[in-house]
This record gives C-alpha cells, sequence and structure tokens, in this order.
C-alpha cells in the first residue's frame, strides 16, 4: 500500500530527480503512488529549462490524463508555464500540480489548477499546503477572467488591501471577490469542519449593496439611536464582519461592496478612506486607528455612563461566539476576551490586518466618478473580456 503522506510523495519526486535525464522510466515511481494512492492515472515531467515548456505540455497533455505533475528545476518560468497551462487545459484535467525543486531535498509547491474538487486536489491543498493557485483556479472556474487577471489581483491585495475591480456586467467581478474569499477559507480546523466553511457564502466573506442615498457613514458603520431609554448603538453587517475578522486573524476577510460608486464614496466611506492611511508595522502587527467608534459622549457626559455604553456595545457585538450554540467551541475563549477587551479599551474597532475590502464598479449616467482620494488609496483593474464566457474549445 501506497505512503499517503507528504513524505511518501516526496520520496517518489526524489526517485525522479536522482534518475537519468534519458531514462525513459524515471517518472514511474510517481504516477504509481498517484494510481495506488487514488486510483487515478497521472502524467508526470521534469522541466529543467524554460524551452522544454511547450513540448513538456504538449507531451503530458497529449495522454488526456485527469492528474498532471510537473517538476521545475531552479530558474524555470512558474508562470509562464501556468498560462500555457490554462490556454490548452482539456474537459477531463481536474489536477495539475507545479512542485519547484530548490536542491538538497527542499521542494514547494506553488500552483495548483483545479476544476472540479477531487480526492487528489484535496489532499494537495492539505498535506502540500499549495500556493495561491488553488484561489486562481476557483475564480477562472465560475468568471470570464484569465489566470493573470487573478495573479494580478491577489498581488495587488498583498500590496493594498483596497482593490476595485472595474468592468462592463457580466465578467463576474464580485464573483472574483466571493470565490477569493472562498479559495482562502480553511476546510478543517481541529479535525473538525472549520465554523467559516460553507459552500455557498463563505464565513470570511460579506457582500454589502451599496444604495444611492447613502450620503454619510451611518448605514455602513452604524450609529447611535436613543429610541429607547438608554442609548444604543445599532451594528450594521459592516460592524460584525470586522469583529469577526479579528477573531480569526490567520484568516483573510474579503468585504465586497457591490456597485461601489452608486453613491459618492468619499461621503458614506470618508472614515476607512483616512484610517487606511494610518496603517504602520507595529511589534510584528499591522496596526491603524480606530475606525468605528461607540462614542456616547454627546448623549452622556459622565465617564462612568460612556464606559457603561462601551462596554454594551461590545458585548451586543461579540455575544454571539460564547452564547450561540452555532459557534460552541468553534472560538477560542481567550481570543474572544482578548479581542473584548481591546474594543473596550480602544473604545471601538480597529481594521484588522487580514481584512480585504473590494469594490465592483461600473461607470454609467447611474454612477458617481471617484475623487482623487479615492483612487490614492486603491489599487485598480479594469475587467471588461466576456469573450472567454462563450467560446467553445476544439481540442
Amino acid at each position: 500500500m501506497a505512503d499517503k503522506t507528504k513524505a511518501g510523495f516526496e520520496k517518489t519526486i526524489a526517485q525522479l530527480l536522482a534518475a537519468s535525464p534519458k531514462n525513459s522510466s524515471k517518472a514511474d515511481p510517481v504516477k504509481a503512488w498517484v494510481l495506488e494512492s487514488f486510483n487515478i492515472g497521472a502524467g508526470v515531467a521534469r522541466i529543467t529549462e524554460d524551452k522544454q515548456l511547450g513540448n513538456r505540455i504538449t507531451e503530458q497533455f497529449a495522454h488526456k490524463e485527469p492528474v498532471v505533475i510537473f517538476v521545475l528545476e531552479i530558474g524555470v518560468n512558474a508562470v509562464s508555464l501556468a498560462a500555457k497551462i490554462t490556454q490548452r487545459r482539456y474537459p477531463t484535467l481536474d489536477t495539475v500540480l507545479i512542485v519547484r525543486n530548490h536542491g538538497g531535498g527542499q521542494l514547494s509547491y506553488e500552483k495548483i489548477f483545479t476544476r472540479i474538487a477531487t480526492p487528489f486536489s484535496s489532499w494537495c491543498l492539505q498535506e502540500l499546503k499549495v500556493d495561491e493557485g488553488k484561489f486562481v483556479s476557483e475564480v477562472l472556474s465560475t468568471t470570464a477572467s484569465t489566470e493573470s487577471e487573478v495573479s494580478d489581483v491577489l498581488a495587488a491585495i498583498r500590496t493594498k488591501p483596497f482593490i476595485l475591480l472595474a468592468g462592463i456586467s457580466g465578467t463576474g467581478k464580485s464573483r472574483i471577490v466571493r470565490q477569493l474569499a472562498r479559495g482562502c477559507s480553511p476546510e478543517k480546523k481541529d479535525g473538525q469542519p472549520h465554523p467559516l466553511r460553507d459552500e455557498q457564502k463563505p464565513g470570511n466573506f460579506e457582500l454589502i449593496p451599496v444604495r444611492p442615498n447613502w450620503h454619510d457613514s451611518t448605514e455602513l458603520m452604524g450609529y447611535v439611536t436613543r429610541t429607547a431609554a438608554k442609548p444604543e448603538y445599532v451594528m450594521s453587517p459592516f460592524a460584525e464582519f470586522l469583529a469577526k475578522a479579528w477573531l480569526f486573524p490567520d484568516v483573510p476577510f474579503f468585504l465586497c461592496l457591490d456597485e461601489m460608486n452608486l453613491a459618492p464614496v468619499e461621503q458614506y466611506f470618508a472614515e476607512y478612506l483616512s484610517v487606511i492611511e494610518s496603517r504602520k508595522l507595529v511589534d510584528g502587527d499591522i496596526r491603524s486607528d480606530v475606525l468605528i467608534r461607540f462614542d456616547v459622549a454627546k448623549l452622556d457626559s459622565s465617564e462612568d455612563g460612556q464606559k457603561k455604553f462601551v462596554e454594551q456595545c461590545v458585548e451586543t457585538l461579540l455575544k454571539k461566539y460564547w452564547t450561540e450554540a452555532a459557534w460552541a467551541g468553534k472560538v477560542d475563549a481567550a481570543r474572544v476576551q482578548k479581542i473584548r477587551k481591546m474594543f473596550v479599551d480602544d473604545k471601538g474597532i480597529r481594521i484588522p490586518s487580514n481584512l480585504v475590502v473590494m469594490g465592483t464598479v461600473n461607470m454609467d449616467e447611474t454612477t458617481c466618478s471617484f475623487s482623487r482620494k479615492v483612487l490614492d488609496r486603491a489599487m485598480s483593474f479594469e475587467l471588461n473580456d466576456v469573450e472567454d464566457m462563450y467560446t467553445i474549445s476544439t481540442d
């Protein structure tokens, strides 16, 4: 029986690397391991230089196996390989795994293209901790975007977590955000399904439709009301999403502002546009100024009254994470208490370092133009290619 572990797989890769390049059966140990472990056929090729890329892809894709594994030596252009794979993939191709050989037995797994979830692709994601290619593949499967477009968005997120996706309707702008969130959503926690995992709407994703009548931040950030005997803070989905992001610091959280420019962005999103400029690295963590303030100074001038109000706001924001059965045992209690203390001390909520804000944009007579302040703080992409959605491959 095959050793269905990362170590077992890497043992077969080591055999491939140790064999003579002229040995026609050098890839057999890897193929046999895949067949015995998952009962599927696999194409395997070692690429030592860029000029081999085209031939190796042609050779392996000719067999139409559901799995193809490419082992790259140092210096081979993985981006070029990924682009060629995207162009030539065939209907029965489930997974392409790209393995980099760094020498000395050091391997890394940088790209995986998956049309559907399979036992092999799931094993790759769990055992090999495959990089962003998973996200690229999921986005490509449900949008008209190209691999290079999605990779550019991922690179932009690492640079600045505020992205504008512009383009005509039908290019899958909001779908990109949802699929990126799904790709970043962990599958397991302590052997159990992760509390954020949901195939329909991942827990690390929030879609907020922007309305044309938003001329201040109350609908987005929340607001203080005194319709009851005591002042209360009306929590918004945005505020609740920020709190949840603080509870899972290792998971990227994606906020999609749908049709972002139906209202003037610099009016309803003014606080964020200002506070995002305050982000800086402090003791290894990215910190910002407070974004949402639980401010009741105008209603209660006493220090004790204000403190109680802030504590009430934080309790309202976080109570479900230790009272609702759906979250029982799924959120670290110590983490909740730490976040609770931070919110109380700050009298509000800062921008979590794992938050990515992405706005979808249409430019027509019903929308507002962007001010220089908005464009200065955002990374912008234009997605107008819908041709691929209707192209039928003749391969």
